[in-house]
């Protein structure tokens, strides 16, 4: 390989640099294929430390980052299929030894291999003038970037612009800083192909064309597996929050999932059809206004858990700490630990989610040990250590594992387990992910009735990575959330569609789901409160969360003040009406009296005349 290098670089002269080809668009790629007809070839890309981070080997892009091994995460400008490592790749066993990039035909994939290799023994070198200007790339979301080789540019008057023709859209990157032969600005949130250019007051320009950002990465995945099932993808630079262009595909078909949501971290659609014998669910490509991805490595949810399906084999102990140090999941503080496949669904799951046909001799480590008293598994690692394991398995118990005290092996593609060791590489941990601590919700505000909605949730245990975080009002899914200040407790995300509340009480149904952990409640929820600017964040999230509880203390004591006084009113107005009422009466008994009392002394100065007594004579 390093010959190869130093051939590469032979070619240069004053006006022109050679270099290994780092294959950074999607022309250059076609071209590539189009033109040659080589079965294996070395191009950039290397893993020098053996951790497992590939960057790229020469050019202007040098140790510029191209690929996660233990993430699947890929830098590299998109080409079709870029960072096309199939589900073995980089490389079954671990990275160091095998440091060098080379593809291979006629599915064009990357494979991995030490810096000799007597079957590829083709170079691709690329030439390039030498005072071209490099821009880096970058996440949808922007940030900032240093554009070198600047040399030419008057750098005092320098100006840096971001253009889409087929978006008729232009940005400009605002300069932080400049350097001799380099500046560095702050790109602005953008999605798709965009030509650079930069240009200086005396006229000097040069463009960069088919820039584009970081290709979309998936995280992890929410699967199904029947038609018009809803899948969600997790993951950054999906766009821009503006009105991309979003295509998903699942399995080597190029089954559809068509879009229902789409934000800059999460995609939510619904699968065409549904994913029958031997078609799996991975690799997933994402297309974001042109830019393309395609990953067999994202977690997969299943039985309850996030697993990893990241593949790197080796013996259980080796692997097992390897799998600690490098293996993450930012959406819990809790360490991966090796688990085990322990239901129908769970193998059925896994089975149709992973594509490892091409690897038959493929198994998983099991987390689980044989306790021979009783005849079953008990958990040997993670949070359920000690606890006996319903292992899942097709056939009875191998009579190599009641008898040794190797660790349990799993083969997805049967459902049997065995304890026999063969090649170890090929043996790699089935990593799980646990999230102890349920979404604590204190309060959220900013909802505007009719509108959309910058909303901001305050509460507890949300993870460290927004992007896990799914999020319903109503119903209805609040996009893009993203965490204000350092503590991860409080963050906004956005409500496009309008929602009413439950009540009068203004209280609204709030999901919040992390990983497994899902919370829902009723909130009182506090209107219209105007953002502070975001200069400091920490002291904008305290004033909002501040003015929120203010405004909810008000709101509470006149939903309690307003009630009560109605009432009182109803009373007193009852009471007065009673006093009146009591006085008519009163009124009208003494008025009888006294119409009484005066015929009593009518009737004593007038005294009736007594009757005389009559008698009947006879005559």
């Amino acid at each position: 390989m390093t010959e190869v290098m130093k051939q590469c670089n032979l070619e240069k002269n004053s006006t022109f640099k050679s270099y290994l080809v780092t294959v950074d668009a999607k022309q250059e790629w076609d071209f590539i294929k189009n033109i040659y007809d080589f079965k294996t070839v070395w191009v950039s890309g290397r893993d020098i430390e053996g951790n497992g981070n590939y960057t790229y080997s020469s050019g202007p892009q040098t140790n510029q980052p191209l690929f996660n091994m233990y993430t699947g995460q890929c830098w590299g400008m998109s080409i079709k299929r870029y960072c096309p490592f199939n589900a073995g790749e980089p490389s079954l066993t671990l990275a160091a030894g095998e440091d060098y990039i080379y593809i291979k035909g006629p599915n064009w994939n990357f494979n991995t291999a030490k810096g000799s290799n007597d079957l590829v023994y083709t170079a691709y070198c690329e030439i390039q003038p030498i005072k071209e200007v490099y821009v880096p790339s970058i996440g949808t979301n922007g940030g900032s970037i240093t554009i070198n080789n600047l040399s030419q540019f008057n750098i005092s008057t320098i100006n840096i612009t971001f253009s889409n023709p087929t978006k008729q859209l232009s940005k400009s990157c605002n300069i932080t800083s400049k350097q001799e032969t380099s500046i560095t600005c702050i790109v602005p949130p953008l999605s798709g192909l965009y030509n650079v250019t930069v240009q200086d007051a005396s006229g000097v320009k040069s463009t960069h064309y088919a820039w584009q950002p970081y290709p979309p990465f998936i995280k992890a995945v929410y699967p199904s597996f029947t038609a018009n099932g809803s899948i969600t993808l997790i993951g950054d630079n999906f766009g821009d929050n503006t009105n991309n262009l979003v295509f998903v595909n699942v399995s080597t078909s190029n089954i559809p999932c068509n879009i229902i949501i789409a934000s800059s971290t999460q995609i939510i659609c619904k699968l065409e059809s549904s994913l029958v014998g031997d078609t799996k669910l991975l690799p997933i490509s994402i297309s974001v206004d042109d830019v393309y991805t395609q990953t067999f490595k994202p977690h997969i949810f299943c039985d309850n858990r996030f697993h990893s399906t990241i593949l790197f084999g080796g013996e259980y102990e080796r692997v097992r700490q390897l799998m600690v140090d490098k293996v993450t999941m930012e959406s819990t503080p809790n360490a991966p630990y090796i688990g085990a496949i322990e239901s129908a669904e769970m193998y059925q799951c896994f089975n149709q989610s992973l594509n490892i046909k091409d690897y038959p001799n493929f198994r998983f480590w099991q987390g689980v040990s044989y306790n021979s008293n009783n005849n079953s598994f008990t958990r040997n690692n993670g949070p359920f250590k000690g606890t006996i394991s319903p292992l899942y398995y097709t056939k009875t118990i191998d009579p190599g594992v009641t008898q040794s005290s190797n660790n349990i092996l799993y083969n997805i593609n049967d459902a049997t387990i065995s304890s026999e060791i063969e090649d170890v590489n090929y043996y790699t941990p089935l990593i799980t992910f646990y999230t102890s601590d349920a979404p604590f919700i204190y309060s959220i505000c900013n909802i505007t009735n009719g509108t959309q909605s910058l909303v901001t949730i305050n509460g507890n245990h949300f993870g460290k990575d927004s992007s896990y975080v799914l999020v319903t009002i109503q119903g209805k899914q609040c996009r893009s959330p993203q965490f204000i200040g350092p503590d991860f407790k409080h963050f906004t995300c956005l409500l496009l569609d309008s929602v009413e509340p439950s009540s009068i009480l203004l209280d609204y149904n709030v999901t919040i789901r992390v990983a497994e952990m899902v919370t829902s409640k009723m909130v009182v929820v506090s209107i219209a409160v105007v953002a502070e600017p975001e200069s400091d964040s920490e002291s904008h999230s305290y004033k909002s969360f501040v003015k929120a509880r203010i405004l909810d203390i008000v709101i509470l004591i006149g939903l309690i003040i307003i009630p009560l006084a109605i009432i009182l009113l109803v009373v007193l107005a009852l009471k007065k009406k009673k006093v009146q009422v009591t006085k008519i009466f009163s009124k009208m008994f003494k008025n009888k009296n006294k119409e009484a009392k005066k015929d009593t002394n009518e009737m004593e100065m007038y005294p009736i005349p007594k009757q005389q007594p009559t008698t009947n004579t006879q005559q």
